[in-house]
């Protein structure tokens, strides 16, 4: 890559990550409240209750009632990574910073930083896995990976403290890690990768976990694996990876069983306003037609194809309304399938898992199955291809003008999603904005540990 694309490449990506940045506004609803409230009560109480910050950032219908004592109903992934930007931002006030505006806390700030640093990272494995895997032009992989990241949900999910963005982060990492197909990366490799990242995974979101049986599957099937001479080596990695993943598994069950004396997976069992979360059977006993519904089409939701107010906050439609470009991108599934029909599978499989849990799901949610966002997104490199192919210059150009309308709408209702949510309204689009510099001193550690990690790869 010449200094030229290398040059585009840095604009582009600062301007999605500073962007996803100043769309913040720092604690949104109670859902990214109780996982800041349960960092917070770990880092600085050292204990689990997190009754002192009730109705500060905890609050109705998202924490967990045992013995009368308040907890938050979350996973303790999301407070994993929280911590550390405390951590941090504590390191920042012995030094004197402040906020900008006095209304916001330094600590949260800082933490905000973290949903578009997963989103921009997320971008960022987008764009190599168009541009150096499938071997893509600069100028599309460019194109399409910007796409991505403003006509996609990718905008709202990379904007405030819901699990749902490194959910989507890890996962597509050990993903791409096992379908890239590495030369230096063995399969052996590829099992552990993939199972480590899926472990913590689902520290962030439980499902996470069951992403990894469609890969065990690929690498099976890539490396054949079920021949005689690969049966023990085989064996001998299934159970190592399986094991890598009880661990964290045991984690979660080890954690509820220190926050709630019992030994369970399920967090929110004891969430008061959802009884339904009483057990993985009642949780998951929707109206799977409905589900489906409101994931994709929102067909009984008609009004908020045409009426913004009716498409905001919990009422987001399906991915097809908000998002058309993903219709296009579900096109370019046919043409990835005839030449990738392997890693296709892989992709729809890991789809297919997201969409039946959330369609599943008695409360369904388009960012419920957000984690598999990029998935359904990578196809639309073939499909953009496929009108670059066509000679009839006629037919291109109209297929050109369409898609560009279908990203024009896509972007003009992601923006409408992300800036209509809990918190955020239009007087001050870009509240965060006032924040720049604390932006700035949030990433000196990457910075200098990707100014390192150059050196280093120079030797």
């Amino acid at each position: 890559m010449d200094r030229k694309k290398k040059g585009i490449l840095f604009l582009v990506f600062i301007t999605i990550y500073t962007l996803y940045f100043v769309t913040s506004t720092g604690m949104n609803t109670s859902n990214d409240g109780a996982h800041i409230g349960l960092a917070k009560s770990i880092y600085y109480e050292h204990q689990f209750n997190v009754e002192k910050y009730l109705d500060v950032y905890v609050s109705r219908p998202d924490y967990a009632v045992k013995n009368n004592q308040i907890y938050s109903d979350r996973l303790p992934g999301m407070a994993s990574l929280i911590i550390p930007a405390f951590a941090y931002a504590n390191v920042l006030k012995g030094l004197g910073f402040s906020t900008a505006n006095k209304t916001n806390e330094l600590d949260i700030v800082i933490a905000s930083v973290l949903p578009p640093l997963f989103g921009l990272l997320s971008a960022i494995l987008l764009f190599w896995y168009y541009y150096k895997i499938l071997r893509k032009k600069f100028s599309i992989s460019i194109i399409c990976t910007v796409i991505y990241a403003f006509a996609t949900l990718a905008w709202l999910e990379s904007s405030h403290l819901f699990s749902h963005a490194p959910s989507l982060l890890f996962v597509s990492l050990a993903v791409l890690v096992v379908i890239s197909d590495f030369k230096k990366i063995n399969w052996q490799k590829q099992l552990i990768i993939s199972s480590m990242l899926l472990g913590f995974a689902s520290w962030i979101e439980l499902q996470n976990f069951l992403f990894f049986f469609p890969l065990l599957g690929y690498i099976i099937y890539k490396n054949n694996l079920l021949k005689k001479e690969f049966r023990n080596q085989l064996v001998k990695y299934g159970v190592l990876t399986g094991i890598i993943i009880i661990v964290f598994i045991c984690g979660i069950l080890a954690y509820n069983y220190m926050v709630f004396e019992e030994f369970t997976l399920k967090s929110n069992k004891f969430n008061p306003f959802f009884p339904e979360e009483k057990s993985f059977m009642t949780s998951l006993s929707g109206n799977i037609l409905q589900g489906l519904d409101n994931l994709y089409t929102s067909f009984t939701n008609i009004e908020a194809y045409v009426n913004p107010l009716k498409a905001r906050l919990n009422d987001i439609p399906g991915i097809f309304v908000t998002s058309p470009v993903m219709i296009l991108s579900v096109i370019g599934f046919f043409f990835f399938y005839k030449k990738h029909k392997a890693k296709a599978i892989v992709l729809l499989s890991c789809i297919f898992i997201a969409t039946l849990i959330a369609a599943m799901h008695v409360t369904t949610l388009v960012r419920h199955f957000y984690t598999v966002n990029l998935f359904l997104f990578l196809p639309f490199i073939f499909f953009i291809e496929y009108i670059y192919q066509k000679e009839n210059k006629e037919k291109k150009n109209w297929l050109l003008i369409g898609t560009c309308i279908f990203v024009l709408i896509s972007f003009i209702r992601v923006f409408f999603s992300a800036i209509s949510y809990w918190g955020r309204n239009f007087d001050n689009l870009f509240l965060y904005k006032e924040e720049l510099l604390l932006f700035f001193i949030a990433n000196i550690p990457l910075i200098l540990i990707l100014f390192f990690f150059r050196a280093y790869r120079k030797q």
